[in-house]
């Protein structure tokens, strides 16, 4: 099977991106809801993850 991937611009400096087609969108109140299956994803190796919990960041593992 093909991996496909789409072209689509990254963002710099995120700790992953991931390129995603649209698979349904849900209507919801005054909001629309949009799900998508990831085609491809990239991780910056060089970046550490980082827990935000009860508004106090800490370095993930520590």
């Amino acid at each position: 099977m093909a991996v496909i991937t789409i072209t689509t611009p990254l963002v710099k400096d995120a700790l992953a991106n991931l390129e995603c087609k649209v698979s349904n969108r849900f209507q919801s109140g005054d909001h629309i809801i949009i799900t998508g299956r990831v085609l491809a994803a990239t991780v910056n190796g060089d970046k550490k993850t980082l827990l935000d919990y009860e508004h106090n960041i800490a370095h993930w593992g520590r």
